[in-house]
């Protein structure tokens, strides 16, 4: 289980979840075509989470 404190990044980390996301419009974007795709945007936000390799678990990857 995800810790619940606040998690807290520098701004390179910032950066880089801020593209990460970015580049996947499955998460954010209501008009991609894999927006309704919950199996692509749980991929996506794996993808995210083991690019980041910051302890990111729990809630965050669908694993609670």
């Amino acid at each position: 289980m995800a810790s619940k404190r606040a998690m807290e990044m520098n701004a390179d980390e910032t950066r880089k979840f801020v593209e990460l996301y970015i580049g996947n419009e499955c998460l954010w974007n209501p008009l991609s075509a894999i927006y309704s795709r919950r199996d692509f945007r749980l991929a996506a936000t794996r993808r995210i989470i083991s690019e980041m390799g910051n302890g990111m678990t729990g809630r965050f990857s669908g694993e609670e």
